[in-house]
């Protein structure tokens, strides 16, 4: 097992990145990861997918059912847990853990810390970021169709 990484502190008003569970539903949910997990964890897939994954069962709890998904990059992440054993898992989790990015609450196994990943819902993100976000998107979509 290799050694435990080191526990980040995150700054609270750090910066984000939000990809919306479902792309093409305006009310979709958006999961928000803070910028430096997004670059601790960027050549790890098995800890990225995991901390995703904790974060969605997390919220799924708290909803009373399962969040739709319908987004590839998200999928792609959740994808690289199918090649872990179960022991595989724990260790995982138990580095997430050690980065400071998960807890381990009594209740329920594990848990996000919520300054490093969250999910939101689009009302909660601010009128002027949802405007540039997507005017962005705009701009992407006549990239790739031209």
């Amino acid at each position: 097992m290799a050694p435990m990484p080191a526990r980040q502190i995150l700054p609270l008003d750090g910066e984000r990145h939000y990809m919306p569970l479902v792309p093409d539903d305006s009310e979709s949910l958006i999961l928000s990861i803070h910028q430096n997990v997004v670059h601790a964890l960027v050549l790890d897939h098995d800890e990225f997918g995991l901390l995703v994954e904790i974060a969605m069962r997390q919220e799924s709890r708290l909803r009373g059912h399962p969040l739709p998904l319908a987004n590839p990059i998200v999928g792609f992440f959740l994808a690289s847990l199918r090649s872990l054993t179960l022991q595989e898992t724990w260790e995982t989790a138990d580095r997430l853990v050690a980065r400071g990015f998960a807890v381990m609450p009594e209740e329920h196994g594990y848990a996000v810390d919520e300054t490093a990943i969250r999910i939101v819902e689009r009302s909660a993100l601010s009128a002027s970021f949802l405007m540039s976000w997507n005017a962005a998107k705009v701009g992407w979509d006549r990239a790739t169709t031209s």
